[in-house]
């Protein structure tokens, strides 16, 4: 299952290229859980009350899971999960019906089910953990939002898309300059 193959990639990286005294940018992208869907058997049983796709499916997200915990554990065993920035994201909604709640629309759509994804943000003592923010933000924000939370300035040379979200993470209002 290739999101447990990039999970132990992750660790090989550590492995042979970390170096502590250097700062790192660690970007890790699953294929789950796009079509075609492959998921471990045992994990697909944890849903017997689901159609075969939909209990494929739900496993695969289970599966992508518990490969981004094998990253987070590799990061906590190296005493480095106090001192680095996770952030989890997707780049688009569902493609079958079931994960996007109660939002219309599937992947590939305008509809907010096809644009609207779940981000998590895990910033050891900068972020209260359990808190849940509504204000639209989307992977544009990224660089911004690291540059501030590194202390590193932005060049002022071209135009830099995105705005930093780390007012959000003290429960303080967003302003953008221009609409995401």
């Amino acid at each position: 299952f290739s999101c447990q193959l990039v999970a132990d990639e992750v660790k090989t990286w550590f492995n042979n290229f970390y170096r502590k005294e250097e700062p790192f940018f660690l970007y890790v992208a699953f294929h789950e859980v796009h079509s075609k869907i492959a998921s471990p058997e045992n994990m697909i049983q944890n849903y017997p009350h689901a159609t075969k796709k939909d209990a494929e499916y739900f496993a695969n997200v289970e599966n992508m899971d518990y490969a981004s915990g094998k990253i987070l554990d590799e990061l906590k065993s190296r005493g480095l999960l106090e001192n680095t920035f996770v952030i989890f994201a997707s780049d688009n909604g569902p493609y079958r019906n079931g994960s996007s709640g109660n939002l219309r629309g599937l992947k590939g759509e305008v509809y907010d089910g096809g644009i609207r994804v779940p981000g998590i943000v895990y910033w050891q003592g900068k972020i209260e953990g359990g808190q849940i923010n509504e204000t639209p933000a989307g992977l544009i924000d990224v660089l911004p939002t690291l540059a501030e939370a590194c202390n590193f300035e932005l060049p002022n040379d071209r135009k830099i898309d995105g705005t930093s979200l780390v007012p959000l993470f003290t429960n303080k209002q967003l302003e953008r300059k221009t609409p995401l």
